[in-house]
């Protein structure tokens, strides 16, 4: 009877162990037009290692883009303790998916892929504007303010 408890309890064991995929929760993910045709596929995980993505039935193992960090404030024209550093709990994970691919997968789901010959194209920018704590509220609110002369005028 004991003989045939061990392979139940190893069995019981194995499932209670956490998987590779639990020990790097996948935060979320998001696509990027390749200079080739294809897509790039960037998962941001919270935790060790990179998920495997599946292309066309495939695993594809992603690589790390950037690890988690925190980088010093850099210098700006506000006083120092207005200032703080950057941090970035992160894992940011990619691989390119070739142009042709069918369907890629990560974490369960399914992820977009390029179009052959897109018909739509999205750009979301930011100018990367930091604000100035001597700046006034107005110029917030209207705008300005942005180093530009007409924001005096305010």
């Amino acid at each position: 009877m004991r003989a045939g408890l061990a392979p139940l309890a190893l069995g019981v064991a194995l499932a209670a162990a956490p998987s590779p995929a639990a020990a790097r929760p996948l935060l979320t993910t998001y696509s990027l037009a390749a200079p080739d045709g294809g897509t790039v596929v960037r998962a941001i995980v919270a935790g060790p290692g990179c998920p495997t993505l599946t292309v066309d039935g495939r695993a594809t193992p992603m690589a790390v883009r950037a690890d988690p960090a925190t980088l010093p404030p850099r210098p700006t024209a506000s006083a120092p303790e207005l200032s703080k550093p950057a941090t970035f709990p992160v894992k940011v994970c990619d691989a390119t998916v070739p142009a042709g691919a069918r369907r890629a997968r990560l974490g369960g789901r399914v992820v977009p892929l390029m179009a052959a010959a897109p018909r739509r194209i999205v750009v979301i920018g930011d100018t990367g504007c930091r604000l100035k704590a001597r700046r006034s509220r107005r110029a917030d609110l209207v705008g300005g303010g942005h180093d530009q002369p007409s924001a005096a005028r305010l």
